[in-house]
């Protein structure tokens, strides 16, 4: 499903949008704002990280034990 949305462009911005071919610029701009939104999620995903790693209590054994015995559990 496709909406149609209004909205407003700076000069420079719409200088170079109109280089981009008339039936290309909707996918252009969506694929864009498809970017934009990915890094986005990125960047919270990492400060999330962050916020965890600084918060985290130690785990008293080292990590790759702790994998080694929970991928045996579950063999």
């Amino acid at each position: 499903m496709s909406h149609r949305i209004n909205v407003m462009i700076e000069d420079g911005v719409w200088e170079e949008l109109k280089r981009v071919p008339d039936g290309e610029r909707s996918r252009f701009i969506n694929m864009a704002v498809s970017n934009e939104i990915l890094q986005r999620k990125r960047q919270q995903a990492i400060q999330i990280m962050d916020r965890l790693r600084l918060t985290g209590k130690p785990l008293g054994k080292p990590a790759e034990r702790l994998v080694r015995s929970d991928r045996n559990r579950h063999r």
